[in-house]
């Protein structure tokens, strides 16, 4: 039992080590190149917090080459990032990462606090277990906090649409003005509203568009609107 112990001890050490490694390797270029084409930028609180999420994120990546997946569960993982808000190239990395970094860390948890003396080996299987499944259980509480706030914003999106409508503008330019003006008290649906007019000004047909907006956010009072438009 001790030798499993350690064993577990030195690879999780081992596995930190190499992320930690891997990530100042990069922080190191980064500095080379500060130097070498140095670019002053204002440094403030708001950069400072930034900064320091991305480092977090950029370590907790580093470990989503360890856990083995298929094309599919990528392509579920990645719509449920979507749905949950999450559009960043590196979303999916962190993901993962997150997958195998927290039952590494529950699993030192109970190593440091002593708790594996209750049930030994079992309460190390039992933390492997409900830290891979931690970030899933946690990416479902997002994606339904998200939702419902779309479906309370609906209403108030949809009075403002239809002045905007009313007032002269077309559909395309409601949507427009309604997504930069209601953007501060509904961030949720203005930033589908944001996509679908992007969308449109990269080409896209304004149904298609609607249709996209419908898959991503998975909410029927939404899918019910854009059957309507349609």
């Amino acid at each position: 039992m001790t030798f499993a112990v350690l064993a577990f001890l030195a690879m999780f050490l081992l596995i930190v080590s190499g992320g930690f490694l891997l990530f100042y390797r990069e922080e190191m270029i980064h500095r080379i190149t500060d130097v070498i084409n140095p670019q002053p930028k204002p440094k403030s609180l708001l950069n400072t917090i930034q900064q320091t999420g991305i480092s977090i994120g950029g370590v907790v990546g580093h470990f989503e080459n360890v856990l083995p997946r298929s094309q599919a569960e990528v392509s579920v993982a990645l719509q449920r990032l979507q749905r949950a808000g999450f559009r960043d190239e590196s979303a999916d990395k962190i993901f993962y990462g997150s997958k195998v970094l927290v039952p590494l860390l529950l699993c030192f948890f109970i190593l440091v606090s002593g708790l594996g003396q209750y049930g030994g080996i079992f309460m190390y299987i039992l933390a492997l277990g409900v830290g891979f499944l931690m970030p899933d259980f946690w990416l479902g509480k997002r994606i339904s906090k998200r939702q419902s706030a779309i479906r309370r914003g609906l209403p108030d999106v949809l009075d403002l649409l239809v002045i905007c409508i009313e007032a002269g503008l077309s559909l395309d330019q409601g949507t427009a003005r309604t997504a930069t003006e209601l953007k501060a008290a509904q961030p949720e649906l203005c930033d589908e509203l944001g996509i679908v007019v992007l969308e449109q000004r990269a080409g896209r047909p304004r149904g298609d568009a609607w249709k996209h907006m419908a898959e991503r956010t998975n909410v029927d009072c939404v899918r019910n609107l854009v059957s309507m438009l349609v």
